[in-house]
């Protein structure tokens, strides 16, 4: 961004944040201990724009960006820049724009979500199946076909 200087980079999440933001982020499973001082940082008025990797990277969730731009406008902050471009907070096409990414980024993560889960339950019904078999033959047991044994015998017939 032209005439902005970086405040600070963050280095790892070891700090703890301020108590201004206890959990502003209820959709997260952890805790992001940089994201939370970045907002106590832009709140305390010491940050004027914010540059990001990728606008899908800052908020994966499309009430966590509503909350994020949130504190951006009580403060002020109305430049966002990423090796994508600049978004001016005060264009609503571009703040639509940054909505449209998070709805696009949360939907990724779900699909994810939902594939791991999937291959979580195939391991499980694979490794029930191998138990049931006894184990010891090593070889995966598709569902409803029986064991290994069973099936070879009957190619051999």
């Amino acid at each position: 961004m032209l005439g902005s200087s970086p405040v600070e980079q963050p280095r790892s999440n070891s700090a703890a944040p301020s108590t201004r933001h206890p959990s502003p982020f209820k959709y997260s499973r952890k805790a992001r201990i940089q994201h939370l001082r970045l907002l106590d940082d832009i709140e305390a008025g010491r940050i004027d724009a914010v540059a990001i990797w990728m606008e899908d990277r800052l908020q994966r969730q499309v009430l966590e960006l509503a909350e994020f731009l949130k504190v951006c406008d009580d403060a002020g902050v109305i430049r966002i820049a990423s090796i994508g471009g600049e978004f001016d907070l005060s264009d609503p096409e571009q703040r639509t724009m940054l909505y449209i990414k998070a709805a696009m980024a949360e939907a990724e993560v779900e699909k994810l979500r939902r594939r791991v889960l999937r291959q979580r339950l195939k391991q499980r019904r694979t490794a029930r199946l191998m138990e049931a078999d006894g184990g010891g033959s090593g070889s995966p047991v598709q569902a409803g076909t029986g064991s290994p044994q069973s099936r070879s015998s009957k190619s051999a017939s």
